[in-house]
């Protein structure tokens, strides 16, 4: 955790509308709220860096589909041996009371810097992380517009329905 960059973003949000902010969409989160979901995104990219994905998927949650179970989903997301160097959060923004938007930076093992979408979603009162669009639940989706969080760079692989 960094604890100088929440001490930073209390004095800016209190700083009144037309102070700048790290992230555009603070003016709508509460300082708990933002301190809670940037946990979570912190505990779940700072355990995949160091860790690695098997231990990473602790802090998330997939969302069962017509061909697998969530524990599929999660055997399948680990099994793809992805990895990732380094990260910068660049966004967050709020959704909805329970859904939040991050805007990634991802380092992967050749180097190479690639911007994703990821999210957190407040499913059964505790923050998860939630890696791609199809894992959030139908109860969040509330003012939530999938196409806004299209990744487009081409080098980036994403698990389509398999066997």
């Amino acid at each position: 955790m960094h604890f100088w960059r929440m001490v930073i973003f209390a004095v800016k949000i209190s700083a009144g509308a037309d102070a700048a902010v790290p992230y555009p969409s603070l003016r709508t989160m509460t300082a708990p709220e933002l301190r809670a979901v940037e946990r979570c995104a912190q505990q779940y990219l700072q355990t995949f860096r160091s860790e690695g994905i098997a231990k990473a998927v602790e802090y998330c949650h997939f969302e069962a589909s017509e061909h697998h179970s969530q524990d599929a989903h999660r055997n399948l997301y680990i099994r793809s041996g992805c990895a990732i160097q380094d990260y910068r959060i660049q966004r967050i923004d709020k959704i909805n009371d329970g859904l939040y938007a991050l805007t990634l930076e991802l380092q992967d093992a050749s180097g190479q810097w690639k911007t994703v979408y990821n999210f957190v979603g407040r499913i059964n009162g505790a923050y998860r992380y939630i890696n791609g669009v199809s894992h959030i639940p139908e109860a969040l989706r509330t003012n939530f517009d999938p196409s806004a969080y299209r990744t487009v760079d081409v080098s980036v692989i994403t698990a389509r329905k398999l066997g």
